[in-house]
């Protein structure tokens, strides 16, 4: 029981000295993402699938200004678009 919580004890230090930042980074990453999903599912195209790969790269990256909404999505649909793609 003693080597137990010792490893337990171990796990919690590591997970408790991660940077916040990060974690929110990421998250905010993973949010974006699954309103491109939902784009591509809606269109059949992924956002700025007009330009080429590394500039779609660039402008996702470097832009605060989100990928045109579909206009066939409910209002409900872009709303929740329009939170996806909030920086």
């Amino acid at each position: 029981i003693y080597s137990l919580s010792l490893s337990l004890s171990l796990s919690l230090s590591l997970s408790l000295s991660l940077p916040m930042p990060y974690y929110f980074i990421y998250r905010k990453a993973d949010i974006w993402s699954v309103g491109a999903v939902v784009v591509e599912m809606a269109t059949g195209f992924p956002p700025w699938s007009e330009f080429p790969p590394e500039a779609a790269l660039f402008k996702i990256g470097s832009e605060d200004i989100p990928p045109p909404i579909p206009d066939l999505l409910s209002a409900d649909g872009k709303e929740f678009l329009g939170l996806c793609f909030t920086r």
